[in-house]
């Protein structure tokens, strides 16, 4: 294999791969997002840490249906691209 067939196939690997490539930092800022607001309730009704540990639940919870509903829709893509090009 020479070196351009090597980088187009890496291209496409990117290209098929684009839409999970996002999910780590997607589903840290959703829990970091999550605290954030936790912390800002705790601050402001003084009822630490009760706001934090919510939104810390609802941030990992959250994050973890996006990433399902994410997964799947790529994974539905990449099940239908292969059905077309066979």
């Amino acid at each position: 294999m020479d070196s351009r067939q090597r980088r187009t196939s890496l291209g496409q690997s990117l290209r098929a791969a684009a839409g999970l490539l996002g999910l780590g930092m997607q589903f840290a800022v959703t829990i970091v997002a999550c605290l954030g607001i936790g912390y800002w309730l705790d601050s402001r009704f003084d009822t630490q840490p009760w706001a934090l540990l919510a939104g810390g639940i609802i941030g990992i919870i959250g994050g973890f249906l996006q990433f399902l509903k994410t997964v799947r829709s790529e994974t539905e893509k990449g099940r239908h691209g292969r059905s077309d090009t066979t």
